[in-house]
């Protein structure tokens, strides 16, 4: 039971409840009024932020794609580029019919799949002495197959890549480290640390020319020179061995500096 003391006038009660009624309906009339817009106002600017951050972004790819399909619109100019596969005497190129000393069989050609020999022309470069290029050697058919052994057979040692001047020892070079690979070769005239041309001729020898095992029988082809267990016994007979020590390129081309040149 309520003590007396605690009790509310009818004046006062009435007094408090218009008091709580007029409190309630400011309270009301300040939700409607002021923060139910601010949230939609904060609402809209958050989804407004998001269209700006989308529409700038876009606009800086735009910008960023457009400057570099810019920078690549540019026609190529092929003005310094020369075609080694014709003579050009004003820039000391020479086009002559490729005459190995010795000629692979025609087994060992369509094996390899190479063009037959007659069909084989050899550029050279009078400023680049030991730099000797052949032209046309490989038939359509057999494109991928010497993309395949560039890429998995001649990248592996002791053909030389650019990952193994980085990576000592390297192994499955193209399986490992495809993405770095940017060039194998077996290194003979070109230093690749220095990126220099020898200035005179260099003299290799035999026993680093390429290896593979073709079906049933081990080859070794190097540029026209054949070497299998029969040539092998053949060159033995007249002093040649396998370290034998041959001069890049005249001894083992006969490529005349004017006569049989091909001119297109």
């Amino acid at each position: 039971m309520v003590g007396w003391q605690l009790r509310l006038t009818p004046k006062q009660a009435a007094a408090k409840i218009v008091v709580a009624v007029v409190g309630l309906a400011i309270g009301a009339y300040g939700v409607a009024t002021v923060y139910e817009p601010l949230q939609g106002l904060q609402d809209e600017l958050d989804l407004r932020k998001g269209e700006l951050l989308r529409y700038y972004k876009t606009k800086h790819d735009e910008r960023i794609r457009q400057a570099f399909y810019k920078r690549h619109d540019m026609a190529p100019n092929f003005s310094k580029v020369f075609d080694l596969r014709s003579s050009l005497s004003a820039h000391g190129i020479i086009c002559s019919k490729f005459e190995p000393v010795v000629a692979p069989s025609d087994i060992m050609l369509e094996k390899l799949g190479l063009r037959p020999v007659s069909e084989w022309t050899a550029s050279t470069i009078t400023h680049r002495p030991g730099m000797v290029m052949l032209n046309g050697i490989f038939k359509s058919i057999s494109h991928l197959q010497w993309i395949k052994r560039s890429l998995f057979i001649y990248a592996e040692s002791p053909g030389f890549t650019n990952v193994g001047l980085q990576v000592p020892n390297v192994r499955n070079v193209f399986k490992e480290y495809g993405r770095q690979l940017r060039w194998s070769t077996l290194g003979l005239h070109y230093d690749w640390a220095t990126k220099i041309y020898p200035l005179e001729g260099m003299h290799f020898s035999v026993s680093l020319i390429l290896k593979e095992r073709l079906d049933y029988e081990e080859c070794c082809v190097l540029v026209g020179l054949q070497i299998d267990e029969k040539l092998e016994t053949r060159e033995s007979e007249t002093s040649a061995t396998d370290d034998t020590v041959l001069s890049w390129p005249r001894t083992i081309f006969n490529l005349p500096h004017t006569s049989g040149a091909i001119d297109h």
